[in-house]
């Protein structure tokens, strides 16, 4: 849309547009579409790790769990034994 915009504006300007716009023009409807492909591939990266970090913490807490378990188990025994 950029493009566009730019193309229609020096376009308007009078005169055959100068190779420099024209190579702005080519650059920025091929850059739009890399960076638009870019930026979702970096953001599904961002995503993956946001996700497997949240599933390390679940695992984190659910190992702390146990540890408190085993713990007062194991406190249990002790005071079975005695």
């Amino acid at each position: 849309m950029s493009a566009t915009l730019l193309l229609t504006s020096v376009g308007c300007s009078g005169g055959p547009l100068p190779t420099r716009e024209k190579g702005t023009g080519v650059g920025a409807i091929v850059g739009g579409p890399v960076g638009l492909t870019a930026g979702a591939l970096i953001g599904d990266q961002l995503m993956g790790q946001d996700q497997k970090q949240i599933e390390q913490q679940r695992q984190l807490d659910a190992n702390q769990v146990e540890i408190e378990r085993l713990k007062k188990e194991n406190e249990q025994l002790k005071q079975k034994r005695e």
